[in-house]
């Protein structure tokens, strides 16, 4: 019983102090300082919600650290193209004579139940 009474009365005091606490900062933001302080507070927050995964600094070809952003996005630009523009060899198939007769359509029926399975 004593616990219960103890524990409402600082779930009381905490709403006070918080409610004050509210207050107190509300008023300080209606200010011209304030007022800066809500766009600093937006900016934050903004930024926080950004994405950090991105890389800041890689190495170039000749493995010197590359921290300039725009030398950055243009050595992965380097890179994507010689990977993505690299001929690779082709595997050949059997000399298989490819089968040039009819091929039955798809039904609708069949499309429904495969997207119902899945």
């Amino acid at each position: 019983m004593m616990y219960r009474s103890a524990k409402k009365l600082a779930r009381r005091a905490v709403a006070v102090a918080k409610a004050e606490a509210c207050r107190d900062m509300y008023e300080e933001l209606e200010t011209p300082e304030g007022e800066r302080r809500i766009y600093r507070i937006a900016r934050i927050r903004n930024k926080s919600t950004e994405d950090v995964n991105h890389v800041k600094q890689m190495k170039d070809v000749n493995g010197v650290m590359l921290i300039d952003e725009m030398k950055v996005q243009e050595r992965w630009k380097e890179y994507f193209e010689g990977l993505l523009n690299e001929e690779n060899p082709r595997d050949h198939q059997n000399d298989e004579i490819p089968y040039l007769g009819l091929t039955r359509c798809v039904e609708r029926a069949e499309v429904v139940k495969a997207l119902k399975r899945m």
